[in-house]
């Protein structure tokens, strides 16, 4: 099923439960996940705000150089060495 959603072209969010969304409304998940920005992905839920959600998205996504160069971020070139004995632990989330 996801195959036939050409997820290389437009952002897919798959939930634990196995909800599925797709273009803005997935935008507005990615929103929600992030606890800082639950009001406004509550305010982008609505399909009037979807479009202007996508809107914003497409805007940041075309500068994001010169987003980041004004935002003195780093590129991806220098988050790349990371020392080997770096280590990742995952422990999952329990509810």
């Amino acid at each position: 099923m996801i195959d036939q959603l050409h997820a290389d072209q437009e952002i897919v969010v798959l939930s634990d439960e196995g909800h599925l969304w797709q273009g803005a409304g997935a935008w507005v998940m990615c929103l929600w996940a992030l606890h800082n920005f639950r009001e406004w992905s509550s305010r982008l839920a609505s399909p009037a705000m979807q479009s202007i959600a996508k809107k914003i998205i497409y805007l940041i996504s075309a500068n994001r150089l010169t987003l980041s160069s004004l935002l003195h971020l780093r590129g991806d070139e220098a988050l790349l060495p990371v020392p080997d004995e770096t280590s990742c632990e995952f422990s999952p989330v329990h509810r």
